[in-house]
């Protein structure tokens, strides 16, 4: 590989890197959001998400249907944990005991035309994407399902 590719692949990586860390972070900004309207006045909602307070009934609309975080976990499904580990959020310890814990939903099955009719959302079929994705590598999903194997036995 020559010194051009090797600069095109860290600036893509970093380009790649930056853009999910952005969306872990809205994803935080917008539970927190969403959170706030349990207990704070509106005017105290505008004053710390720095918008007018006429705003904030939208705001809130616009967030509403922002997954929130599973109790006991980082984030609220396997591919956004392995997100927030690739993206240094939690570290490769914190990701393998929360994937092994997570209570993941049955894979469907595709209908009789070979097309999927549910979600794939909480399936292991994300911590699949998370590998294809570059989030984790065979490394962690070797270490996964080995604990997996032995925290069903």
């Amino acid at each position: 590989m020559d010194e051009g590719s090797a600069v095109e692949q860290q600036a893509h990586a970093r380009l790649v890197n930056a853009r999910r860390t952005l969306e872990l972070a809205q994803l935080d900004y917008n539970r927190a959001l969403k959170d706030s309207a349990k207990v704070l006045p509106t005017r105290q909602i505008a004053n710390g998400a720095r918008i007018p307070q006429t705003t904030v009934p939208q705001a809130l609309d616009a967030v509403a249907k922002t997954p929130d975080l599973l109790e006991g976990f980082s984030a609220a499904s396997p591919y956004e944990l392995c997100e927030r580990y690739a993206s240094g959020f939690i570290d490769r310890e914190d990701m393998l005991d929360q994937l092994t814990r997570w209570s993941y939903a049955p894979t469907p099955h595709p209908d009789e035309f070979g097309d999927y009719t549910e979600s794939f959302n909480g399936t292991f079929h994300e911590v699949t994407d998370a590998i294809l994705s570059g989030l984790i590598t065979h490394d962690d999903y070797k270490d996964l399902y080995e604990r997996l194997v032995s925290h069903h036995k």
